[in-house]
């Protein structure tokens, strides 16, 4: 670990003014939890993923998927590790690959898997049945009758199914100029709204905000050409060039209740190269070199912008990378003496700026 919780904690207090003098930023970072144990059955093997808070106090935890197979993780609201989910003896019931979670009606966990495959469990971790899509989704969103919003990286953009994943409609068509992307990244990520509407952020190959319906109508559109909202994405790989900084990223993250899109995106650290592995004889100059430590490789950027007009509200900088759990919380993952992974899960705090005469 390359500094300690507490060090985190207070730099992220501390995270750049950003045009407000000397007043601590309008955006800030603070601590929610840490997860993963440094020894035990809560011990996180590979790196993880954290889907979103579940309202029964607990979050889910899943590691990458690896030939170890291990379960999802489930952690209370203090960190404790309360045990795995668990499907049943069926093939229906196993998990082939968990990717991500999401909460139901019902306060329901859905569990998508690289497979198509949905297992869905009850409010109190308890498995209720399965659902079968025929694609795999990037992200997803459940509505409130239990049908499925997904958007993919092949066909449609989105696809609504019903409750039992039959297909009711797609809407819009992916373009295939998407070579050579890290399939880490998904080119096509869902923002709900909460008002039965959603917002699509497609990342490749061209950059655009769409706004849809349940019924497929298009709202909105916002794409790279309008420069009051800059979505800036170049794809990372695991293999970096020494000899030029990384690309800057501004990934729309999540629209709050006022109608404000947030951004998280990623800038080069001032030190990035000391991110880099070693250089040896094989990986010199423009040459690409595995990352070994992404905090040391990339800063953090939060902005909140207007969603109709553009203007931008607040900014901040930090200086570890997080990435977004649900809106408003970021992760950050660490690794402890042993080699176990842990996540620090961070609140985002904004205070309103005061208005100037």
């Amino acid at each position: 670990m390359r500094r300690r919780g507490s060090v985190i904690a207070l730099m992220a207090l501390l995270g750049g003014c950003h045009g407000f003098g000397r007043d601590i930023s309008p955006i800030r970072l603070e601590p929610i939890v840490t997860l993963g144990a440094t020894s035990g059955e809560g011990a996180i093997a590979t790196t993880p993923s954290v889907g979103p808070h579940h309202p029964g106090g607990f979050w889910i935890v899943l590691p990458a998927y690896s030939a170890i197979g291990t379960l999802p993780l489930v952690f209370g609201d203090d960190g404790v590790f309360l045990g795995g989910l668990h499907g049943d003896s069926t093939l229906a019931g196993s998990f082939s690959g968990p990717m991500f979670t999401r909460i139901g009606p019902g306060d329901s966990i859905w569990v998508f898997n690289n497979t198509g495959r949905v297992l869905v469990f009850g409010p109190r971790r308890t498995y209720a049945r399965s659902v079968m899509l025929p694609v795999v989704p990037t992200d997803a969103l459940i509505l409130a009758d239990n049908r499925v919003i997904t958007t993919q990286d092949s066909g449609a953009l989105i696809s609504l199914f019903d409750a039992n994943g039959v297909s009711v409609r797609e809407i819009g068509e992916i373009q295939h100029h998407a070579q050579g992307l890290n399939p880490v990244y998904p080119k096509h990520t869902i923002l709900p709204v909460g008002d039965g509407t959603f917002w699509t952020c497609t990342w490749h190959p061209q950059r655009q905000l769409e706004h849809w319906d349940t019924a497929g109508r298009l709202l909105r559109g916002i794409d790279q050409k309008d420069g009051r909202f800059p979505l800036q994405f170049e794809p990372s790989h695991l293999l970096q060039a020494r000899d030029h900084a990384p690309a800057t990223q501004l990934i729309p993250a999540w629209i709050d209740n006022n109608g404000r899109l947030w951004t998280v995106g990623y800038v080069p650290d001032q030190h990035w190269q000391q991110g880099l592995a070693p250089e040896d004889s094989v990986t010199s100059g423009a040459f690409r070199s595995p990352i070994s430590d992404f905090d040391k490789y990339d800063d953090t950027t939060i902005e909140v912008r207007n969603l109709v007009t553009g203007e931008l509200i607040a900014s901040s900088r930090f200086d570890f990378m997080y990435e977004m759990v649900e809106p408003g919380v970021l992760a950050h993952a660490i690794r402890t003496a042993a080699g176990w992974h842990q996540v620090e899960l961070m609140r985002v705090v904004f205070t309103e700026p005061a208005s100037r005469p």
